[in-house]
């Protein structure tokens, strides 16, 4: 009777901290997770445009605009400025862009986390080609 009255008095202690606990927690909702709908509001639908960027690993960059190959823009800085202007061009005409990043397998780490740096800067859209760095 003793050790069966003694597991009791230990449950009835855990469940009085346990409702002590639930007693000062705060349980109001900090964040709000926006779910996909299917609901159409009558806006457009902005249509995305993928800017490939290959990282080459002499720090230059090469583009793919639509099709259009621009050969080796040397400089972070000069690739930040082009960038730039393709974002407003195509926020001028209803479209997002989106900047895949593809780095080469001689890339520093830095001059890809340097464009994605610009990107982020800017507020333009980026992902990172897994493919081609080998990571899938």
């Amino acid at each position: 009777m003793l050790r069966g009255g003694t597991i009791i008095r230990l449950i009835d202690v855990v469940l009085i901290i346990l409702l002590g606990f639930l007693g000062i927690t705060d349980f109001e909702i900090k964040s709000q997770i926006k779910l996909p709908s299917t609901f159409n509001s009558g806006q457009q639908e902005i249509k995305q445009h993928f800017i490939f960027v290959t990282v080459k690993g002499d720090s230059s960059f090469e583009l793919v605009v639509e099709n259009n190959r621009i050969e080796h823009i040397q400089g972070i800085g000069i690739l930040e400025q082009f960038l730039i202007r393709l974002n407003y061009q195509y926020h001028q005409e209803l479209k997002q862009m989106v900047v895949v990043i593809e780095p080469d397998l001689e890339t520093k780490i830095q001059t890809t986390v340097d464009v994605m740096d610009v990107c982020e800067k800017h507020q333009i859209l980026k992902s990172l080609s897994y493919s081609q760095i080998g990571l899938n």
